[in-house]
């Protein structure tokens, strides 16, 4: 046992008085041995990620261009603040990436 009682057991449980000890003469059977394990990075996790990535630049694309039929003139970061507006439910599009899809549709 790994701890040691220093008065008998209730038959109900413990009682608040009672007090414990460390057995140091305690040695388990099981040894432990810690295994560590490497995940492995598959070539459909690439790929995925490269689908996700191009659906997000459409979205994010036809986003911008949603905004500017409806506006027609808007300042910068009103329109960058109206397109991370509209996309926020989907996914958290970054400010660079909103900028770069501006200027690629430019």
């Amino acid at each position: 046992k790994i701890l040691m009682s220093s008065e008998p057991k209730e038959v109900d449980g413990l009682c608040a008085d009672q007090t414990f000890t460390i057995n140091s003469e305690f040695k388990s059977q099981h040894r432990k041995v810690p295994l560590h394990t490497t995940t492995q990075k598959d070539a459909s996790d690439d790929a995925t990620m490269k689908l996700v990535n191009t659906d997000r630049k459409h979205a994010i694309q036809a986003a911008i261009v949603r905004v500017m039929k409806a506006r027609r003139t808007i300042a910068h970061s009103n329109l960058i603040a109206e397109v991370f507006s509209q996309l926020r439910s989907n996914f958290k599009p970054t400010v660079q990436d909103i900028k770069k899809n501006i200027d690629n549709l430019i």
